[in-house]
């Protein structure tokens, strides 16, 4: 496709890294859930692991040595799931992506105890924006 002028090579890189770390989320999420598959972890737990849901977590690193904060949250995630039962449908963490900082919300800043922002691109003003936006300058 890039030879026939369909795709850029920048954006098939892009895609291409994206599908890697949605991957490296799946194993992490097999190795979490003792090797059961997506698909079996769907019908046990109806909408609650579907390959949307990966995407949230991509990049996902549960070994030991290379565990990162969105490992962390997927295994949090898993265990919420399976313990949870009968308890609420609330989720004690909540994953998403916004594409720019002004994408997010001041009240999702405002109405949680802790958020952790991740970005492809970290710019000095973005710390001036959450500061602003929860009213702490």
């Amino acid at each position: 496709s890039v030879l026939a002028n369909k795709i850029s090579l920048k954006t098939l890189l892009s895609e291409s890294q994206k599908s890697l770390e949605i991957e490296k989320a799946n194993t992490s999420l097999l190795k979490v859930s003792k090797f059961q598959t997506l698909e079996a972890l769907d019908i046990q737990y109806p909408g609650k692991f579907t390959p949307k849901l990966l995407e949230k977590y991509a990049g996902a690193d549960v070994s030991e040595k290379n565990k990162n904060v969105t490992g962390v949250l997927l295994e949090s995630y898993y265990k919420s799931v399976v313990e949870e039962s009968d308890e609420s449908d609330a989720q004690p963490i909540v994953v998403e992506e916004y594409g720019h900082i002004a994408d997010v919300k001041t009240d999702l800043l405002e109405k949680n105890d802790l958020v952790v922002l991740k970005f492809k691109n970290f710019h000095q003003e973005y710390i001036q924006y959450v500061i602003d936006a929860t009213g702490c300058s």
